[in-house]
This record gives structure tokens, sequence and C-alpha cells, in this order.
């Protein structure tokens, strides 16, 4: 549905909080088109490879810029779109903005946290090799889970949802969330 001011939907969090889960069920039910970090440098990486992590996070820097770009595209022809990635405040907020700017779209931020102890377990579990180097990945993530993680300041609404336990989250309340602000013009 073409809007006058279309909905832009960050889905932000640290790794392990459930973002991929929560941005694929919300395209999916809304028929939002969703731009993910890791799908687009998964596939920058089967192309280009990398050799190390040093390689990998220059893909992820590339893959944050392209999902930036293809969200605005979209955004700017009037119709909703949605990012989904681990975001830091201080490098994402101009770049959102300026997505804003470009395209007079309002910004609703879904930013999800959980429990430092249950984010680090669930990153052990998940086996991802590839262009994401786990281990190292691993290291980096034990290294700054304790410290607070902060969503990006947007001039738009953010949604905190705590992920710790994925049964208590209420996933209607967040579909009706995103059709209530759809709706604002």
């Amino acid at each position: 549905m073409k809007e006058q001011q279309p909905l832009f939907i960050i889905v932000n969090g640290r790794p392990c909080t459930g973002k991929s889960h929560l941005a694929s069920m919300l395209s999916e039910e809304l028929k939002i088109p969703l731009f993910a970090k890791d799908s687009i440098k998964e596939k920058l990486g089967a192309v280009l490879g990398a050799k190390d992590r040093a390689a990998s996070g220059r893909l992820g820097v590339v893959s944050i810029a392209l999902m930036y770009q293809q969200a605005e595209i979209v955004l700017a022809s009037g119709f909703p779109a949605m990012i989904e990635s681990p975001l830091l405040p201080n490098l994402a907020a101009d770049e959102i903005e300026e997505v804003r700017n470009q395209t007079g779209c309002r910004l609703f931020q879904i930013f999800l946290r959980a429990e430092p102890d249950v984010i680090l377990e669930r990153f052990r579990s998940r086996a991802r090799g590839g262009v994401h180097f786990h281990d190292e990945a691993l290291r980096e993530l034990e290294a700054i889970v304790e410290t607070e993680l902060e969503p990006v300041p947007i001039s738009g609404h953010t949604l905190i949802v705590d992920t710790t336990d994925f049964q208590s989250v209420n996933y209607p309340e967040i579909i009706e969330r995103v059709i209530e602000l759809r709706g604002t013009t």
C-alpha cells in the first residue's frame, strides 16, 4: 500500500535477541519489504569471500550501506520498508535521519534486548560459519555484552521489547503497533 509518509521500521538490538525472527515475521505478516544486514553480508561473502574477521567487518559495513540504500529506494516510492541489524546508536542515528530527510518517512524502531547470559548462551548454540567467523565474533560479544546498548536516538517512535524469554514476547501486540503506526499520516 503506497503511503504519503511511509513507515520505516528499524529492528535493532544485540545479536541473538530475536531480530531476524521478528523482522521476518513482520515482513511476511504485513507484506513489508525487509532488508537484513546479515542476508546481504552472506551474499556478498559468497561472491567476494572474507579471509578473516577484518574482511568480514568490511563486508558488514558495505552491507549496512546497501541495506539503507535499498530501504531508501522503497521508501522514496511511497511504500514502507524495514531493516534488521544490530546498530550502534552513535553511527546509525545520522544514517537513519538521512533516510528520513530524503524520503519524508516516519520512523519506528523496535529495539530488542535480553539478559547478557541469555544472549551468550544463544550465541554459543547458534551454528554460523562463512563470513561470520563465529569464534572471534563470540569473543568480541563476550567483551561487550555486559555494557548496556541503547536504542538509536531517532525522531520517531521506539518500542523496547525484552526477549530474554521468547515465550513472553507479545508478537500480536507488536504487529498491532506497526499497523497502528502505518495508519497514522
